[in-house]
């Protein structure tokens, strides 16, 4: 009697797993309607917000001879400021494809906001950012823009 227990729990487990799997299917079915989204109006939309964030801060940016003390109206000063917006401009213009955000050469600024970093003591991941901005216009140092 031992050996039927086991043979009979089995099927009796699966059915059940079997009548919750559907059951939970056609409750999924019965949702009202979800929004749906476009694919490619949500790819614009994921497009257009960091160009047009990356863009006003780059604009912002008058000069970096002397760097300015903010930028669309925050600090930079800190340890991470400048090594986070380097690795940021290197992303998006990767991400982008260009080299020019808002009339400014990116690897020039990155270049400029490296020796900023370095004159001023930065710290190991603000030197870790440029490492990874650096990185973003090629791996190869023989033929790297910056």
């Amino acid at each position: 009697m031992r050996k039927t227990k086991p043979l009979v729990a089995g099927p009796i487990a699966l059915t059940l797993a079997a009548v919750l799997f559907v059951q939970r299917d056609s409750l999924a079915q019965t949702q009202p309607d979800a929004p749906q989204v476009q694919t490619s109006t949500l790819n614009q939309q994921i497009r257009d917000f960091p160009q047009r964030e990356v863009r006003a801060h780059v604009a912002d940016i008058r000069t970096l001879d002397p760097p300015p003390d903010r930028v669309v109206g925050a600090l930079t000063t800190g340890e991470f400021s400048w090594g986070t917006f380097m690795r940021t401009l290197g992303a998006y213009s990767e991400f982008a494809g260009t080299r020019t955000i808002a009339n400014h050469d990116v690897p020039q600024m990155i270049g400029k906001m490296a020796q900023i970093e370095l004159s001023h003591g930065g710290k190991t991941w603000a030197q870790l950012y440029a490492a990874m901005a650096l990185e973003s216009f090629g791996k190869d140092l023989n033929h790297n823009s910056l």
